[in-house]
């Protein structure tokens, strides 16, 4: 805190012989003290080099670092504990959030895919290919966020994506995007041996100093998709085909139920999961789905979330 504002408050007291005291001390300290009061205290993150320079006081070495000059980064951390969890990075043993290192300059991006690049050739419209696509589609945007390459491998297994992840990063890629939360438990390991690659993981639920998640913020879309078809559907009878019962999943179902019921409070909402993103076997999971709901329970209205647009071809 600046001296500065502990003296004005003093000199508020009306103790004798104290005013004229006070008035020579702030004059002396009101030049020490306006550069560090006027210069905001950095944030969560910021890079720093003294605990002063932050709003939590606590400045932090970063971690994973692989070179002698990243091993001298230090940045604003905040407390933590199990009850106050981390905005990034993780909770250290001394109570303080633990970060990773600067971020690349330059992105040499590696993408994992679970489906067979075929898929994206034959124009089938799942996760795996509007991904692909999307990083592959502007190549102005990626020169402008600093991406110099993007290299993908399809149809991984989980068990064999450390090997891919690996492949990638010894061929010069070190930001490592992996499409399935399937690929999280292999990948947590490399990340932690690949301190220097950064590594971003779909729907995952797990994060470290080089590891974070992504998914797309699609409930309000999807809500909106809800109330179109509670207004259209003539049976009352209303499906969901989803592939697994993760967090996205159901945040997906669970919007696109609202919003029927909020245009049909008489709608009837059938949720199935066929336990797969991408349904491998003969006939397809998505096509007995499918004829469960439709033929035997009589929705007229379906919702796809699985990897594939097997339910509209069998429509």
């Amino acid at each position: 805190m600046c001296i500065r504002n502990r003296i004005g408050r003093d000199c508020g007291r009306p103790f004798s012989g104290q005013r004229r005291t006070c008035l020579v001390l702030l004059t002396a300290m009101i030049g020490a003290c306006s550069e560090s009061e006027d210069r905001p205290l950095a944030v969560f993150g910021t890079y720093c080099s003294e605990d002063g320079e932050c709003s939590s006081g606590l400045c932090i070495e970063t971690d994973g670092a692989t070179t002698a000059e990243q091993a001298t980064y230090r940045r604003c951390s905040s407390s933590c504990s199990a009850d106050r969890p981390c905005p990034s990075g993780y909770c250290g043993d001394d109570g303080a959030c633990i970060l990773g290192p600067p971020a690349v300059s330059i992105a040499r991006i590696g993408v994992l895919h679970r489906d067979p690049s075929e898929n994206l050739a034959a124009g089938v419209v799942g996760w795996s290919s509007i991904l692909g696509r999307a990083l592959l589609a502007d190549v102005e945007r990626n020169e402008r966020l600093g991406i110099e390459t993007v290299e993908e491998e399809w149809s991984i297994e989980p068990d064999d994506v450390a090997a891919h992840a690996e492949s990638l990063i010894e061929s010069g890629d070190n930001v490592i995007i992996a499409d399935s939360s399937d690929f999280l438990e292999e990948l947590r390991v490399v990340a932690g041996r690949r301190t220097d690659v950064r590594f971003l993981v779909a729907s995952s639920f797990d994060y470290g100093t080089n590891m974070g998640s992504f998914a797309g913020r699609l409930y309000q879309a999807t809500y909106v998709l809800g109330t179109i078809a509670g207004s259209v559907t003539t049976t009352n009878t209303v499906a969901i085909v989803g592939p697994r019962a993760t967090p996205e999943m159901v945040l997906s179902a669970n919007a696109f139920a609202r919003g029927a019921l909020a245009l049909n409070p008489n709608t009837a909402i059938i949720v199935h999961w066929t336990g797969s993103w991408r349904s491998a076997a003969q006939p397809p999971g998505e096509f007995i789905a499918i004829d469960l709901l439709v033929g035997e329970l009589g929705a007229d209205v379906v919702y796809n979330l699985t990897d594939t647009h097997a339910p509209l071809i069998y429509l």
